[in-house]
């Protein structure tokens, strides 16, 4: 379905990010330090997509660049499973899906979006889709979940690799939230460790 996100978010607000909802001039300035004053939701790419696609009618090369962009769109399925790794273990835990898409959520709609609901939807999906135990899960787990869905966006690989680029810059960006304070919560505890370290290996910039 085009109007959700990657694993399953409903995408409501779309092109740059909106004003959120009844959050104060505060919060927006925080998002804005982070650099999130306006982002791309994955739900556009596949018209962009289809747009790209166009440009390659008609070239010999189309086969040589389809399998291109397979081993690129490996690569960046790869960064997509690193930055849902909140703590950088190396495996996909479920309350990193949970809390990584609760920040996607608060991107999208802001201080009214319903945090409860996220989480135990990401919850349900991480037992039904990924691993019925809740157990901790590897790259090629995560990996045959996302293909899936790619498959039933779109099954062209030059398409499916736009459209996760905007996956993954809606998981930069939602990782960034974690360190604006008024979107923080107990739950980012855990987490915040390794969060803070990537960041600043990354020289993101931090409040």
């Amino acid at each position: 379905d085009p109007s959700q996100s990657s694993f399953g978010i409903p995408c409501g607000l779309h092109g740059a990010l909106i004003a959120m909802g009844s959050a104060c001039h505060r919060e927006k300035d925080e998002l804005g330090q982070l650099g999130l004053s306006s982002y791309s939701c994955p739900c556009y790419a596949k018209s962009s997509a289809e747009e790209s696609l166009h440009n390659f009618e008609g070239l010999e090369q189309l086969d040589d660049y389809q399998h291109i962009a397979s081993d690129e769109l490996d690569h960046l399925l790869r960064e997509l499973f690193r930055l849902h790794d909140l703590n950088g273990n190396g495996l996909l835990e479920m309350e990193e899906l949970v809390q990584l898409n609760s920040k996607v959520a608060l991107l999208h709609y802001g201080k009214d979006a319903d945090l409860l609901a996220v989480k135990a939807r990401y919850r349900s999906l991480f037992r039904e889709r990924l691993d019925a135990a809740g157990r901790p899960i590897p790259y090629s787990t995560f990996k045959c979940y996302v293909s899936e869905v790619l498959d039933s966006m779109d099954p062209d690989p030059l398409a499916q690799e736009l459209i996760v680029e905007q996956f993954v810059a809606e998981a930069h960006s939602a990782r960034a939230v974690f360190h604006c304070p008024s979107f923080s919560s107990h739950a980012d505890e855990a987490f915040m460790p390794a969060l803070i370290s990537a960041a600043e290996q990354e020289k993101v910039p931090t409040p």
